[in-house]
Parts: structure tokens; sequence; C-alpha cells
């Protein structure tokens, strides 16, 4: 079995990306170095953005922000984001002034993150939005609730819930199915798309897709001029534009996402505050 591959990523963990553009400066045109100078002077907004996201910031092509990464020695842009993240210790740089405090002083800094993005998300909230989703979904047949990822957690729960409500809503962790789904509810759907950066790919091309069958779309993310926030027909925006996306699994844009389930959720039943506990007694257990 070949090693090239794993032999590859090995080697880009050697490249330190800021000697790599030094040596590889003079030879770059006019748009490289726009993005070489963007990468020096903001290496953690890098590790927080997308190839669409950076692309955006140094107005320049997706293809050639690549091809920089490839310039420098790197297999493409996110081997290039991992070595930033590691050179730069991006993954714990929020809470490391904090570790000669102990434990405690972490714990402080990761509530004050999650208090700061549920707050913030739920003030961005609109609420004559909200209050015609919540009327959309009354009327709905059928709903298809998706994401990936973290994003998934938020998915599944938005789901459950709508199902504990009375809501014909479906989720299904395979793509495949997702797609096949979306053929079915052309009359009176409803498609919740979950994506904190808006650019993952599945989910944009969903996205697309229920736009083609006339879909009205939902997306909930924390970018408004995303990919997704684009094909959608109406966005809940999410306050975690600065969260690293090289971590263990995002943080902040999960509680942020859940904050929009429950906002959503909690008006809804309270329209038919009857019809929802009766709803919410059939699936009622002890252990819940």
């Amino acid at each position: 079995m070949s090693n090239a591959g794993i032999t590859g990523l090995d080697m880009s963990k050697e490249i330190d990306y800021r000697v790599a553009i030094q040596r590889n400066y003079k030879g770059l045109g006019a748009k490289k170095r726009r993005i070489a100078d963007y990468v020096l002077t903001n290496p953690m907004q890098v590790v927080s953005s997308s190839v669409q996201a950076l692309a955006a910031s140094c107005e320049c092509e997706q293809t050639t922000i690549v091809r920089f990464a490839q310039q420098l020695g790197f297999s493409g842009y996110s081997d290039m984001k991992i070595a930033i993240a590691r050179q730069t210790n991006s993954v714990w740089a929020e809470y490391a002034s904090n570790s000669e405090k102990g434990v405690e002083s972490i714990l402080m800094k990761l509530s004050k993150r999650h208090a700061a993005s549920i707050q913030e998300t739920l003030a961005m909230l609109d609420e004559t939005l909200l209050n015609r989703l919540c009327g959309m979904i009354e009327k709905a047949s059928r709903i298809l609730v998706f994401g990936t990822g973290t994003s998934q957690l938020a998915a599944m729960d938005l789901n459950i819930k709508l199902l504990r409500l009375g809501i014909q809503s479906n989720f299904f962790p395979d793509v495949e199915m997702t797609r096949t789904f979306l053929g079915h509810i052309r009359d009176n759907g409803i498609v919740f798309l979950f994506s904190n950066s808006g650019e993952t790919g599945i989910i944009v091309e969903l996205a697309k897709i229920a736009k083609r069958e006339e879909l009205p779309v939902v997306a909930i993310t924390s970018f408004q001029k995303s990919s997704l926030a684009q094909e959608s027909t109406f966005i809940l925006l999410t306050a975690c534009r600065n969260e690293p996306t090289i971590r263990f699994g995002v943080m902040s844009a999960r509680i942020a996402q859940l904050a929009v389930v429950d906002a959503l959720t909690l008006l809804y039943s309270m329209r038919d505050r009857s019809r929802s506990l009766d709803n919410i007694a059939k699936g009622y257990h002890e252990d819940n």
C-alpha cells in the first residue's frame, strides 16, 4: 500500500508557513502577494476562514488560494490551515492565558464565550421572521432537517422537538436518503439546513436542489453572505463568526444553533399551548 499521501502530510508538518512565504514572495504574482500579506498579518483569521471566506477577504478566486498554498509546499488550503494552527497554537490560544490560573479560570472563560454566543444570537433573531416561520411550520405537510458534523447535533435536536410537538419532521443522517426525500415534500414542505460556515458542500447542494423544487429553505448559519445563505429563502443567523474551525469540534457555534432551535420551537409551542401539551404528553416518559 502506498504511503505517498501520509508522507506528504507528514512533510507538511515541517513547513513553517512564514518562512515559506518569505522564500517564495518575490516569485508570487500580485494576487498571491495579497494573499501572502493577509496570511502573515491575520493568521488567526485564516484558521477561522473557509477557502471561500479567505478568497473574499483577499479579493481573488478560490483556486488562487489553493494554488498559493501549493506553491508554499502544502497539498492544499486545508493542509496550510493546519500548519498555521499548529504554529500559532490557535486551537487553545483563546484559553492559553488562563491556563496558568487553573481549571476554574479556563471554565470561566468558556462560560463567558458560550453566554455571549447565546445572548448575541438571540438578540439578532428577527421577531417577524420567527413568527412567519412558526406559521409556515403550522401549515407544513412535511419538514426536512439536515446538518453534518457538529451541526448535525442541532439538526437532530430540531427534528426531535418538532416531532414532540406533533410536526411531520424528518431527519436522515444519510445524504442520499436526504436527497431522495427532497423530491417527496414538494407540496407545502420546508427544509431546514444547518451549517456554521455556510460553505459545507453537501449542505449548499441540498439548498440548491430544494430551491429548484421551489421549496422554502431556512438556513441556520453564522455568515449572511455565505453560499448557503445565498441559496436560502430565510436566514437565521448565529453569532459565531470568529470561532476557529480547526478544533476538536466547534463549541460556541453548536450552542448558538441550539439556542435558535429552542427559540423557534418554544415560540411555535406557545401558539397553541393546549395542542402542544397534548402532543408532548403522547411522547412523555418519566426519565425525560
